[in-house]
């Protein structure tokens, strides 16, 4: 069963990562088949809306510095998926094996992460390299010798949140009410999503929907230590 669903905790822009993260594993599943089909749109539509309301904010000397780390972050991350590409027919088996171990943990992120919306992209590099801290991973990395391009990824997708953060909190009340309005319409959606999965697999089995029942324990477990 789902555990935990309060996550008044935490912050406001790691809050939508946990949504966007969620939503993904949502597309992930066969939603017609766990009869959660009608639910999606909803869920949808209030992560765009947040999406939005975080959006709103007006220019500010932080701005341009987002705009930088953005950059960089992007370039990185091309950088590290080209690499791992490059390794993929490496002449020593050793290597293209590691490759493909890591091209498997890049294709759950879907094909060009770099231009999804800002949020969403930070949740997909924050998740990303979470999974290559795995110890069989990690070395996968250091075989492709991708390790520097990694560290270069965290640095600047680091200072991005840190400036992105700033930028929110220089807002002050410009658009804090808007978002927790949206902040809350979402949390709505999240706890009627998360019991009608608990309902269904009371009824129906819970190894039916074991996948995504643990996948949204973990993702709220992360966020809440």
């Amino acid at each position: 069963m789902i555990h935990r669903t309060d996550l008044r905790k935490v912050r406001q822009m790691e809050y939508f990562q946990v949504m966007a993260t969620i939503k993904r594993f949502l597309e992930a599943e066969n939603l017609t088949e766990l009869e959660l089909e009608r639910l999606k749109p909803e869920f949808d539509t209030a992560l765009e809306e947040l999406d939005k309301a975080l959006k709103g904010l007006k220019k500010s000397e932080y701005t341009e510095v987002i705009s930088e780390f953005d950059h960089k972050r992007d370039l990185f991350l091309t950088s590290f998926i080209d690499q791992c590409n490059l390794y993929l027919h490496f002449p020593t088996e050793e290597v293209a094996q590691a490759a493909k171990k890591v091209s498997l943990i890049i294709e759950k992120y879907g094909k060009n992460p770099q231009t999804r919306p800002l949020q969403e992209e930070t949740g997909i590099i924050v998740s990303l390299l979470q999974d290559l801290q795995a110890s069989e991973l990690k070395q996968a990395v250091e075989k492709i010798r991708a390790t520097e391009w990694i560290e270069a990824l965290r640095v600047a997708n680091d200072n991005f949140i840190v400036a992105y953060e700033r930028r929110i909190e220089e807002q002050g009340v410009v658009k804090s009410g808007e978002a927790k309005e949206k902040r809350e319409d979402m949390q709505k959606v999240f706890v009627k999503v998360c019991k009608r999965i608990n309902a269904l697999a009371e009824i129906n089995g819970e190894a039916k929907y074991l996948n995504i029942i643990n996948n949204i324990n973990q993702t709220v477990k992360k966020a809440l230590n």
